[in-house]
Formats: structure tokens, sequence, C-alpha cells
């Protein structure tokens, strides 16, 4: 109960449960957007033996987000990559060392190799005059 799950590509919170379906308060629409629908989902739960489930985080959790900033290809591609490494620095560093210890304890628990968690600024050139930024930086799940 309360956690938010996607299955099947079906996304909500779970808001009641029983013996033979699992409800869920829709969220969407797309995986990008943290809205209610307004639509209420039954789940017959046998379809929890056959497909993935994703749990999404809640509350004080963090994650590494990457977004992607389209662009034309810039006249200094170093200064502009400083300069959104500069700001995403500057987004995390009031939660910084709480995200740290937060996904540090997730890849303990899991078993898994710590990835590098302070900002990066990776770019792939789309073509000969454009280019996108690939920013990846620890967030506040709910944000």
């Amino acid at each position: 109960m309360g956690d938010r799950i996607e299955v099947e590509q079906l996304r909500g919170e779970v808001t009641d449960h029983n013996f033979l379906t699992t409800v869920l308060f829709e969220i969407g629409p797309g995986k990008k957007t943290n809205q209610f629908t307004g639509r209420v989902l039954k789940i017959p739960n046998s379809v929890f033996l056959s497909e993935s489930v994703v749990v999404e985080p809640h509350g004080n959790h963090f994650n590494l987000a990457v977004f992607k900033i389209p662009c034309d290809l810039p006249l200094d591609l170093k200064a502009e990559s400083r300069l959104l490494l500069e700001v995403a620095n500057r987004v995390c560093e009031p939660y910084f060392e709480k995200a740290s210890k937060h996904i540090k304890d997730i890849c303990r628990r899991e078993g898994v190799e710590t990835p590098t968690l302070e900002p990066r600024v990776l770019y792939d050139l789309q073509s000969k005059d454009s280019i996108e930024y690939h920013v990846r930086m620890p967030v506040p799940f709910n944000k």
C-alpha cells in the first residue's frame, strides 16, 4: 500500500490489494509525469507472476537523473560543458551528502558497485550542426 509501481506499462500508486487483484490510482500520462489521472486500475494478481514490476521509490529517496539538452553546436564546447557542470553542482549541493549516503546504502545492500555520484556532463553529436548534452546528477526522487 502506498508504493508506486509500473507493470505492463500501467503505472500508479497501490491503494488496495487482495487475493485476486491489486488496485492502482493511475499516474501519467507516460513515465515523465507524476500526476494522478483520476482513473482507477484493477490489475489481476496473476500479472505479477509473468511480468516485471518496477517499484518507484518515494519519500526522502534520491536517484541519479539524466536529462538531455539539445542545442546548436556551440562555438566553445568546453566552456558550455563547464557552465552546465557548475549549474548542476550548485543545484545539488544542498542535498549532495544526503543523496550520496542514500545511493551508497542502496548499492551496498544490493551488492552492486556504487557509480560516480558527482554531477557529470557528457555530450552526443547529433549532426555536424547540433549537439545533445546529457547531464547526470543526484536528485530527490520527488523533484
